[in-house]
């Protein structure tokens, strides 16, 4: 009661207090409650391709800021033994193994080469976005299209406007980075929009109905959780490079999902199809969200607020640790 009465705490009821005492849990909202509710899509993996990386950008909206890099897409193993070749070399160039001394030169190259060698073959396998390529052609199509989101720039003021969910915001914004909005595969490629199925939390996805610039295909294009995408997917990558969806495969996308979300993305999946025939708006929904192609995945980031840092470690009197469900 002493402590509470420190901390200038009123109840009208001492029950709530013998309740809260006995709190070991505390969930919590996350986006726009522990986060800003600012996303941006930070990487995104592009099957056959790599893992395009954005940094460098301090404004979320501006698809001209920022540099796009791309680099190799790894299993998670390939992953850990680079974190353990990292750590092994600045664990050498800490201790005294990397010290000089005038001695002679035993027959072999030292250990400051192979960390040399190390470094520079890290540098080259991350390169600087400068070709666009049919497969992240693919995947920007339902990034953009896929979305209600809209991206433009205020010429009057200098700057740059999004309106709509963060979501789709940040999924736009990525498709500008490379010119390939909304706005300019509907007005300038030709893509038409004919129908939409509004997202559905029960499904956790969404899709639309596109005719194709020559008129001559309709397509689908579709968004949403990873685990909802995959199950409806008989395949992956583009045409005369696609995979089909068996067990292993299928592993290896979780794989890739597992590392994007390690970093602290939220991650989403985007896939397509193409519509054999005529196009009826009264087709059932599963019918149309079945067979799909998985085109890759988005990671996005939505930057913490600077107040949560101290909201959690304010919580800290609890005696057990905080787990907050997201």
């Amino acid at each position: 009661m002493t402590q509470m009465r420190r901390r200038k705490v009123l109840t009208r009821k001492l029950s709530a207090l013998e309740a809260l005492g006995g709190i070991t849990n505390i969930c919590s909202d996350k986006t726009g409650t522990l986060t800003q509710g600012i996303m941006t899509v930070r990487n995104a993996w592009v099957p056959g391709v790599g893992v395009y990386g954005i940094s460098n950008s301090e404004d979320p909206s501006n698809p001209t800021q920022g540099t796009i890099t791309i680099r190799p897409a790894k299993s998670k193993a390939e992953m850990d033994a680079e974190a353990a070749a990292r750590k092994a070399h600045f664990d050498r160039m800490r201790s005294g193994a990397a010290l000089k001394f005038d001695l002679p030169e035993k027959p072999g190259k030292p250990d400051t080469d192979a960390d040399n060698e190390l470094e520079k073959a890290q540098e080259k396998e991350t390169e600087m976005y400068s070709t666009m390529v049919p497969e992240l052609e693919a995947f920007l199509r339902p990034a953009a299209l896929c979305n209600l989101a809209t991206v433009r720039h205020n010429e009057s003021e200098g700057k740059w406007q999004t309106t709509g969910d963060p979501t789709e915001v940040a999924l736009q914004v990525f498709a500008h980075r490379f010119d390939k909005g909304k706005k300019t595969l509907e007005k300038q490629d030709g893509w038409t929009q004919i129908y939409e199925y509004p997202f559905d939390s029960t499904v956790k996805r969404m899709s639309v109905v596109y005719k194709s610039p020559s008129e001559k295909q309709t397509m689908i294009f579709i968004k949403g959780a990873v685990e909802r995408i995959l199950d409806l997917c008989v395949d992956l990558g583009i045409e005369g490079a696609k995979k089909e969806m068996t067990d292993e495969v299928k592993e290896s996308v979780y794989e890739q999902m597992t590392l994007l979300a390690d970093q602290g993305l939220r991650v989403l999946a985007l896939a397509s199809k193409t519509w054999e025939g005529d196009w009826q708006e009264d087709t059932p929904r599963d019918k149309v969200e079945s067979g799909l192609t998985l085109l890759g995945l988005a990671g996005l980031y939505d930057p913490p607020r600077l107040e949560t840092k101290d909201a959690v470690k304010g919580t800290s009197y609890f005696p057990s640790p905080i787990t907050f469900l997201y």
